[in-house]
C-alpha cells in the first residue's frame, strides 16, 4: 500500500512538473513577444515620425528638387529606417539613406496604399537581393488642403535576426503578422519562402482570432508549416494592425522536463527495490524487537514490584488510568481493581490541590514543563502526602500519547518537615521579640541617661558656671583673674559637651518638631563638624513618619552617617528623605572608598545589626551597594493606610518579614 501511495504521488508530481514547464516557457515565449511588440512599434514610430516632419516641411512647397532636398535633410541615419516617401496625388517622392537607391519601380504598392481605408497602412515584405535584405513600407495617412496624402518609410527589418538571436533560447522563434495573416517576418529565418506567408486559413491564427484580445494573448495549436503542437504568446503593437508572436514547438519545451521525467523514474524504481528490501529486513527485525520488548516488560513488571514507589500510566484518547499493585497498595485501593477511571483517579485528590495537580499535568503536556508535584490523596479514608512524577511520550506531531510516572507517599517526610519549619519560624519570631525589647530598653535607657545628665551633671555645671561669674563679678585677686577665667571657660565648654550628649541619647527635634528637622539639625552639626560637604533633600514626611517609628528612622541615619565619618574617608554626602504613594525612602550616598567586605561587615558589625533589625520593626527593606566609587543605602518604609491617612506605625510588617 505504501508503494502504491509513493508511485501515486511520484506520478503526480511528474505531471505537475510537466505543467510547471510549460507554464514557464509560456512565460518566456511572452517575454519575447512583448520585446519584439515594443521593439517594432518604436522602429514604425522612427519611421513615420521621420516621413510626418517632412510632410510638414514640404508644404508649400512644389519644386520636386527641393522636396528632395527637405527630406534628405530629416533622414537623420536612423538603424532602421532607409528611405522615406510622400504620395500627394499621384505623386510619389523619395528620398533615400546614404548607400540607398530605392526608386519608383522599387514601390509598386501605390494603389494598394492609397486604396488603405485604415489611418495606419502596412505593406507586404520586400526581399533585396543581394543579402537577402528584408524591406517593409509602413505609412501614415496626412490630411491636406482637401486632399488625402501619405507619408510613410520603408523599414529594414532584416537586423531583427541579430537582435534576437541571443534572446530566443532553445528552440524559440518569434515573428510579426499583420493582422489580415500576413506573415511579416520570422526570427530565426528558416527560409526565405515564409515571408509573406499568407496564415489567415490555418487553425492556429483564426483560434487567436477567435479569442479575446489582451496584452498578452496564449495560444496552443499545430504548426503552420509542419503540423507539430506549438505554444504561441502574441501581443499586439500599439496603434498598429501587427502582432508580435513568440513560439516554440510543445516537444522542445519539454525536453528538460522528460530528461527530469526519467530520472525520477529510475528513481522510483530503484527506491521501490530499496523499500522491498527493508520490509523485510523491517520485518525481521521487529520479531527480534517484540520479543525484546515482552523480556523488557518482565524486567519492569519485576522492577515495580521491587520498588517503594507506586506506578501508574494513562494512554491517550482512553478514559483509564493503570495502577501497579504497590500503587494500589499506597492508596488503599483493592489488589483486583488494576484499572482506575479517571473520574475516580480525580476523586482521590483533595479538592483544594486538584487544580494544581491538572495545572502541572496540562504545563507538562503542552509545554514539556517537568511534572513533579505534590499533593493530598485519599489512603484508607485519610488525606496522606504523595509526591507525583511523571513522563509523557509525544508524537511527532507534538500530539502526547501516553503518560507514566510514579507515585509515592511522603506524607511522614511532609510532617516533619512542616514541624522543623514551624519550630524555626518560632525561633524567628522569639528573636525578632528580643530584638524589638533590646531596642525599646535601649531607647529607654538613652532617655533615662539624657534626662540624669540634663537634670543633675548639666544642672551642677550651670551653677558652677554661675558661681564663677558671681566670682568675677565681686572682684578677685590679678593673680586669681586668670584661673576664674580658664574655670569658667572650661565650664562652659563641658556644658556645651553635655548638651551634645545628651542631644546623641535623645534629639530634642525629633520629639518636638520631627523627623525632617532632627535629620537636617544631625546633617548641620555634621556638616559644621567635619570636612564632610552635605547635599541635603527633605521631603516633608512628618505626617507620615512618627512616634517611634521616627526614632527608628532616625537612629538608622544616625548610624549609616556615623560610618560614613568613621571609615569611608569621603568627600561628598548625599541625604534623601523622599515618599511616594506606598513608602517612604530613606537614600545615604558618599564618594568614600566603600566597603571591603560587605558580607562580612554586614554579619559581624553591631551597627548594622541594629540598623537591620530596626528595619524588621518598621517592616523596611534595606539595601546596601558598596564598591570603589562609595557606599549607597537605601531603605524603604511602607505606608499603613488609617483612616484616609497615610502614616507608618512602629511594627513589623508580616508581608516583609525580613529587610
Amino acid at each position: 500500500m505504501t508503494l502504491l501511495i509513493g508511485w501515486g504521488y511520484g506520478l503526480w508530481r511528474i505531471h505537475d512538473d510537466r505543467l510547471v514547464t510549460l507554464e514557464a516557457s509560456h512565460q518566456q515565449l511572452a517575454t519575447l513577444a512583448r520585446a519584439l511588440s515594443s521593439q517594432f512599434e518604436a522602429m514604425a514610430a522612427d519611421g513615420v515620425g521621420s516621413a510626418l516632419s517632412a510632410e510638414q516641411l514640404l508644404r508649400g512647397k512644389s519644386s520636386r528638387e527641393e522636396a528632395l532636398r527637405v527630406l534628405s535633410g530629416t533622414l537623420t541615419g536612423g538603424k532602421y529606417v532607409r528611405s522615406l516617401f510622400l504620395l500627394r496625388g499621384d505623386s510619389l517622392t523619395i528620398a533615400n539613406m546614404p548607400g540607398e537607391a530605392l526608386g519608383q519601380t522599387d514601390m509598386p504598392w501605390r494603389q494598394q496604399m492609397r486604396a488603405s481605408a485604415s489611418g495606419t497602412w502596412i505593406g507586404k515584405v520586400q526581399i533585396r537581393q543581394p543579402g537577402d535584405e528584408l524591406l517593409i513600407p509602413i505609412a501614415t495617412r496626412v490630411h491636406s488642403d482637401g486632399r488625402v496624402d501619405w507619408a510613410g518609410a520603408m523599414l529594414r527589418i532584416s537586423d531583427l535576426g541579430a537582435v534576437y538571436a541571443g534572446l530566443l533560447g532553445s528552440h524559440a522563434a518569434v515573428a510579426l503578422v499583420h493582422d489580415n495573416g500576413n506573415l511579416i517576418t520570422q526570427v530565426p529565418r528558416d527560409a526565405v519562402k515564409v515571408i509573406n506567408l499568407d496564415l489567415s486559413p490555418t487553425p492556429i491564427y483564426r483560434k487567436y482570432q477567435s479569442m479575446t484580445r489582451a496584452p498578452i494573448t496564449m495560444v496552443v495549436g499545430p504548426h503552420p508549416a509542419t503540423g507539430e503542437l506549438r505554444q504561441f504568446a502574441a501581443s499586439p503593437v500599439n496603434g498598429l494592425p501587427v502582432f508580435a508572436t513568440g513560439g516554440r514547438n510543445v516537444s522542445d519545451a519539454l525536453v528538460a522536463w522528460r530528461s527530469r521525467t526519467t530520472t525520477s523514474l529510475v528513481f522510483m524504481v530503484i527506491s521501490t527495490l530499496v523499500v522491498s528490501v527493508l520490509a523485510l529486513a523491517l520485518e525481521r527485525a521487529l520479531v527480534r524487537r517484540i520479543t525484546a520488548l515482552q523480556k523488557s516488560e518482565e524486567r519492569f513488571q519485576l522492577a515495580a514490584a521491587g520498588t517503594n514507589d507506586g506506578l501508574f500510566e494513562w494512554e491517550a484518547g482512553t478514559q483509564r488510568i493503570y495502577f501497579t499493585p504497590r500503587a494500589l497498595e499506597l492508596l488503599h485501593l483493592p489488589a483486583t481493581t488494576g484499572m482506575v477511571a479517571l473520574e475516580d483517579a480525580r476523586a482521590l485528590v483533595l479538592p483544594e490541590d486538584l487544580s494544581r495537580v491538572t495545572g502541572a499535568i496540562r504545563s507538562h503536556i503542552a509545554r514539556h514543563v517537568r511534572l513533579d508535584v505534590e499533593a493530598r490523596l485519599l489512603a484508607g479514608g485519610q488525606y496522606r502526602w504523595f509526591r507525583i512524577r511523571g513522563q509523557a511520550e509525544w508524537s511527532a506531531r507534538d500530539e502526547v500519547q501516553r503518560l507514566a510516572g510514579a507515585v509515592g507517599d511522603i506524607d511522614d517526610a511532609v510532617q516533619a518537615q512542616a514541624a522543623i519549619a514551624e519550630a524555626r519560624q518560632a525561633e524567628l519570631t522569639a528573636k525578632e521579640s528580643l530584638a524589638r525589647e533590646l531596642l525599646a530598653a535601649q531607647e529607654q535607657e538613652r532617655r533615662r541617661l539624657a534626662s540624669e545628665l540634663h537634670d543633675g551633671v548639666g544642672q551642677n555645671l550651670s551653677l558652677l558656671r554661675n558661681r564663677i561669674v558671681m566670682m568675677q563679678r565681686t572682684g578677685l585677686p590679678a593673680a586669681a583673674e586668670g584661673h576664674a577665667r580658664m574655670l569658667l571657660d572650661l565650664a562652659t565648654e563641658s556644658i556645651e559637651d553635655l548638651r551634645s550628649v545628651a542631644q546623641n541619647l535623645r534629639p530634642q527635634h525629633l520629639e518636638e518638631l520631627g523627623i525632617v528637622t532632627a535629620l537636617r539639625a544631625l546633617l548641620e552639626k555634621v556638616e559644621n563638624a567635619s570636612e564632610l560637604l552635605v547635599h541635603i533633600r527633605l521631603e516633608n514626611i512628618d505626617d507620615a513618619i512618627g512616634g517611634s517609628a521616627a526614632t527608628h528612622m532616625y537612629r538608622i541615619a544616625q548610624e549609616a552617617i556615623n560610618n560614613v565619618l568613621k571609615h569611608a574617608q569621603a568627600r561628598n554626602l548625599w541625604v534623601d528623605a523622599i515618599r511616594d504613594a506606598e513608602s517612604v525612602v530613606l537614600r545615604i550616598r558618599d564618594d568614600g572608598r566603600g566597603f571591603a567586605n560587605l558580607a562580612a561587615v554586614g554579619a559581624a558589625g553591631l551597627g548594622m545589626l541594629s540598623m537591620r533589625e530596626r528595619c524588621n520593626i518598621l517592616g523596611a527593606t534595606l539595601r546596601i551597594d558598596s564598591g570603589v566609587s562609595g557606599t549607597r543605602i537605601v531603605v524603604r518604609i511602607p505606608l499603613e493606610r488609617e483612616s484616609g491617612d497615610a502614616e507608618i506605625a512602629a511594627k513589623p510588617d508580616p508581608a516583609m518579614k525580613r529587610a
